[in-house]
């Protein structure tokens, strides 16, 4: 019966609207701390469904400490969490976005991906960080090496699918050419490091 109430949660806030939050909030935060992490993960999977119900201010405030306890949960739960983890921040305002990309990407970055679909749909997602992510520098920092990691995967389909989320990796770098360069040369010559 949780499950189905957790799987049903945004349809829910949806039908009755952001204004039934505070109503709804505690049967939210109960589903939250349930024991079973397949409650936990479907609620983890939904999270951006209710942050844009709830509109950024509400999303922060009362969505972002859920998102970093499920990033901090089991692996089921955090692979839910952070399947989902461009669309979250894309229910944020671009000035809200920028205070936890530091976050997101340590718990992005920190999942060793062993299958390479995974790593495929990994490098899929950097496209979407990356046109979020409106800062050069928090790009530069905390994304670029993740991307350029996958550019030298082993897998083609992995790198190809890289090579293609670049394209706005390279939109937010137009800005500073010198950056780029230097880490272009870091893909075209990955055995001089």
């Amino acid at each position: 019966m949780l499950f189905h109430c957790a799987y049903n949660f945004p349809a829910v806030l949806l039908t009755l609207g952001p204004s039934f939050w505070p109503e709804l909030k505690p049967l939210h935060q109960q589903l939250v701390r349930d024991i079973r992490p397949r409650i936990r993960r479907t609620l983890a999977c939904s999270l951006h469904e209710v942050a844009n119900i709830l509109g950024p201010s509400l999303a922060e405030s009362e969505l972002m400490s859920v998102l970093l306890g499920c990033l901090k949960d089991s692996d089921n739960v955090r692979e839910g969490a952070l399947k989902f983890l461009p669309n979250f921040l894309q229910a944020l305002q671009p000035s809200q976005r920028a205070n936890y990309v530091e976050h997101f990407a340590f718990h992005w970055h920190s999942t060793e991906e062993e299958m390479w679909r995974k790593r495929q749909d990994k490098a899929k997602q950097l496209s979407d960080f990356a046109r979020l992510v409106h800062s050069t520098s928090a790009c530069h920092k905390h994304f670029a090496p993740i991307f350029f990691e996958l550019c030298r995967d082993e897998v083609f389909e992995v790198r190809q699918t890289a090579c293609t989320a670049g394209v706005n990796f390279l939109r937010n770098y137009t800005r500073h050419r010198e950056v780029a360069k230097l880490n272009l040369n870091k893909v075209l010559t990955p055995d001089q490091q």
